[in-house]
Formats: structure tokens, sequence, C-alpha cells
């Protein structure tokens, strides 16, 4: 394969991948399937449970049916809302905006996920 290929390719995947996180953002639960509901500071954020699920095996056990319901709001109380979004943008875009009032809680979360998230 080509350099010029392979620069083609990884376009293509970016775009696939901006285009899933766009649909996040607009917060669309039908066209994003997003079907995992976490409430953090009184705000609902919905993810597509595959996403989280595939990204981190403590998410996976999390997210199992053996420690959460279907259709139930995961409370999340350690974390402010703008931190936690940071990090789901991570798993949806492997990017997130760091700031010096952000950088320890969100080492905090990926230690707390096991630094797992691939």
């Amino acid at each position: 394969m080509s350099d010029e290929d392979r620069d083609s390719l990884n376009e293509y995947a970016y775009k696939m991948q901006m285009d899933r996180f766009k649909v996040f953002k607009e917060q669309d639960r039908e066209k994003g399937h997003l079907d995992v509901a976490f409430e953090i500071e009184g705000k609902k954020l919905h993810v597509n449970k595959y996403l989280l699920t595939t990204a981190s095996e403590p998410l996976n056990a999390w997210l199992s049916d053996r420690w959460s319901t279907k259709d139930e709001v995961i409370k999340i109380e350690d974390y402010s809302f703008d931190c936690f979004y940071e990090f789901i943008q991570f798993i949806y875009t492997g990017r997130c905006d760091l700031s010096s009032e952000n950088v320890f809680k969100m080492v905090d979360m990926a230690e707390f996920y096991n630094g797992q998230i691939r």
C-alpha cells in the first residue's frame, strides 16, 4: 500500500470518527444509537454502549447486565459534567481538551478506568 493510499484511508477513518462524534454532540439518541444514559450534576449525557464497552474493560464490566439494568440511568458523582464529557469525547475522538483545571480529574478518570482505554 502506498503512502498516499494509507493517508487516504486514515483521512476516511478520521472523518467517520468525527461524524460519529458529531451525532454524539447532538445527543440524537436514535441516529447515534445512544443507548446508555449518564446523569452528572443533574444533566444527562447519552452515549453509545458499544463504543464504551469496546474501549475499556472496566466500562465493559460496569455496563454488563451483571452490574447494571437495561435503561437504567447511571449516576456519576465523582466527576463534573464537563470532565466526564471530555473523557467521553476522548473515547469518541481520541482527543480531549486538557486544561490546568481538569488535568488532574482526567488523570484520575484514566486511572479509575484502569488506563484501559484502547
